[in-house]
């Protein structure tokens, strides 16, 4: 035999024992390393565990709306305040102007009062029904047949109340005596809740900028001076009957906040399992939202056992016509890892600032097909690549 032709018969040897070795599959098509297929995902759906709808009181301080009125779920008055009057010399009329959208209910007769007790009588941040202030004896203004559901949703609504300009002057004398007003309402049948627009929701258009509410002072040669609220806020009494423990349905809402705890038990996903989706399902009905503004929820964890919320929401969802779903797989991992499982709240992003609600299926809905419930796929590792002797 030729020198060349032994040559290439040991290099061909040579490249049949090396892929017999080979940890991928080798160019000829020889793969004999017993090497594993890549693990396939699992998957398990848990119906919830626990559920409950809780009931929040949130600050209405940064509201985008003052809601002002009453029907069968709340009474809301109304409270603003304006610091830093400015100069009224040759001041001969002042009055209030506040913008309107669309509400809920029927027509209402609103009343404008000062407030007694100085500038401490109340903080936008911390006022609720049970410590909102003194008003005064007798009304300011009143206006009568204010429309609230009727309205457009394009329709923004505005209303001027004439105010004393004796009472101006006094705050400007004394800018501790500034308790501000308040905007109480009496309903005109069945009710009505009024949403007036706040100092946070600043109305804006191609050619304008409307600061509402606002103090406006004119003086003796029809110049007008405006003054925005430098704070307001509403104070709400809740009118409904406490949630009622295994109900089929719960409601999330804002305005009168409710909120829906859910907690999933992930003790049977083994530990080592890597998390590739957990999607929260819930089934929705009876949505009630108004058509211009978007009724969100957020699904948030709960950080402690009296249910306070992370400040951030892991997730959100604005489809909420049969059902709501929420991917928190960051959160299932922690779980199925052992980290303490408080579970999650489905709340409204904006909790105040609207009066919207929608009913969700509990635990204990009659059709299991409705209840909550989280799906969750996951990866196994992989077993070892050569089978071990015991």
């Amino acid at each position: 035999m030729r020198a060349g032709g032994s040559s290439a018969l040991l290099l061909l040897l040579a490249l049949t024992l090396w892929a017999g070795c080979a940890e991928d599959e080798n160019p000829l098509g020889f793969d004999n390393g017993g090497r594993l297929a890549p693990p396939a995902p699992l998957e398990t759906t848990l119906v919830v565990a626990y559920d409950e709808e809780l009931r929040s009181a949130p600050a209405t301080d940064l509201s985008e709306s003052i809601l002002v009125g009453s029907n069968d779920r709340l009474e809301a008055a109304g409270f603003l305040r304006f610091a830093g009057v400015p100069d009224t010399a040759g001041v001969d009329r002042s009055y209030l102007r506040i913008h309107l959208r669309k509400g809920w209910g029927g027509s209402i007769t609103l009343t404008l009062w000062s407030v007694e007790g100085g500038d401490t009588a109340w903080t936008p941040s911390t006022l609720t029904w049970g410590n909102r202030p003194t008003l005064s004896q007798e009304p300011l203004a009143r206006k009568e047949n204010v429309k609230t559901g009727a309205l457009q949703d394009t329709t923004i609504d505005v209303i001027d109340f004439d105010l004393p300009v004796d009472l101006i002057r006094s705050w400007k004398a004394d800018e501790a005596a500034n308790a501000g007003l308040a905007l109480t309402a009496e309903s005109v049948g069945a009710g009505g809740v009024a949403r007036i627009v706040s100092h946070n929701d600043l109305l804006w258009d191609d050619d304008l900028r409307v600061l509402t509410p606002s103090l406006n002072l004119v003086d003796t040669t029809g110049t007008v001076r405006t003054v925005t609220a430098t704070g307001d806020a509403y104070a709400l009494d809740d009118r409904r009957d406490d949630p009622v423990p295994g109900a089929p349905l719960a409601f999330v809402s804002s305005g009168t906040a409710s909120r829906f705890l859910l907690r999933f038990d992930l003790s049977a996903i083994p530990r080592e399992a890597a998390v590739v989706r957990a999607t929260i399902r819930l089934r929705s009905q009876n949505l009630d939202v108004l058509e211009k503004d978007p009724f969100v929820l957020g699904v948030y964890e709960v950080a402690d056992t009296a249910n306070a919320l992370k400040a951030t929401a892991t997730d959100l969802s604005e489809s909420l016509e049969d059902s709501v779903r929420f991917e928190i797989g960051a959160l299932a991992q922690k779980w199925v890892e052992g980290e303490e499982n408080l579970g999650v709240v489905v709340r409204a992003i904006d909790e105040v600032s609207t009066l919207e609600s929608v009913e969700i299926h509990t635990g204990h809905a009659a059709s299991e097909s409705v209840r909550p419930a989280l799906r969750v796929v996951y990866l196994l590792p992989s077993g070892p690549r050569w089978s071990v002797e015991p």
